[in-house]
């Protein structure tokens, strides 16, 4: 291993994290990563297609439900006995539900 963490051989070659070519290290200065220019651009271009593609998917994707303590379910459209018990000794008219004043 190299002091930034990259892998080479014995005699010092590194391998172009494209191609996987060995190459020649510059004595000082920053480590290469890739054996040429092209092989560089291609590297960043997968990049950016992989992180693209990563962001179509996230936004196809619905963000998952987050639990809740709080009942969510529509209310039942059907009345329940309560509601639906008849009031003795009432009437509509005497409720004045029906009048027509």
């Amino acid at each position: 291993m190299d002091k930034d963490g990259f892998p080479q051989d014995e005699t010092g070659l590194r391998a172009c994290e494209w191609c996987g070519g060995l190459m020649r290290q510059p004595p000082t200065g920053r480590r290469r990563r890739y054996c040429s220019r092209t092989h560089r651009e291609l590297a960043y271009r997968e990049r950016k297609t992989q992180r693209r593609i990563g962001e179509a998917v996230a936004a196809a994707v619905p963000p998952p439900r987050p639990d809740s303590s709080v009942d969510e379910t529509p209310p039942n459209p059907v009345p329940s006995v309560v509601e639906t018990r008849r009031v003795v000794g009432m009437s509509a008219a005497a409720m004045g539900l029906f009048s027509d004043e």
